[in-house]
């Protein structure tokens, strides 16, 4: 539906203004970088989150309550240092990271409750606690790989 209120757009000014956008999506792709040591902050708390279960599950409670708080200290953090926060639940290539990072913390949840529930083995969900939080460390820095490229690709 056309609005004959407004102008029409040329295309110099088409040109124009798509040029500005590919201009502000690399400025943006410029900012999204992130210390390794937020990328370790990420893997940190989502590895502590699956050891937690080799607790007894009031401390269990406690610890997910403090990642969940700490969680939500990275995005005020991110949102203070870099004017904003970007959800790893978006739309675009870095879904596929998000997923398949999000079934290997299912399945390293799964193996900690299994391990310490069935066989009585606190060691396993501190191993899957290990091997989660070191993927997830890898899982951020792939997605901010991937984010950057995204943003960096002419539309």
């Amino acid at each position: 539906m056309r609005n004959d209120d407004q102008p029409n757009m040329d295309r110099d000014q088409a040109a124009a203004a798509l040029a500005a956008v590919a201009e502000t999506r690399q400025r943006l792709a410029s900012r999204a970088q992130w210390s390794f040591g937020r990328h370790l902050a990420f893997g940190a708390l989502v590895g502590a989150l699956v050891a937690s279960y080799a607790l007894p599950p009031k401390e269990t409670l406690a610890v997910v309550a403090a990642i969940m708080l700490l969680t939500f200290g990275v995005i005020a953090r991110d949102r203070a240092r870099d004017g904003f926060f970007v959800n790893g639940y978006r739309q675009g290539r870095t879904r596929s990271i998000t997923w398949l990072f999000v079934g290997v913390t299912m399945a390293g949840l799964a193996a900690a409750l299994i391990g310490k529930q069935v066989y009585g083995l606190v060691s396993v969900p501190l191993l899957a606690g290990l091997v989660v939080g070191t993927y997830g460390t890898w899982a951020s820095r792939a997605w901010e790989r991937a984010y950057r490229a995204e943003l960096s690709e002419p539309r």
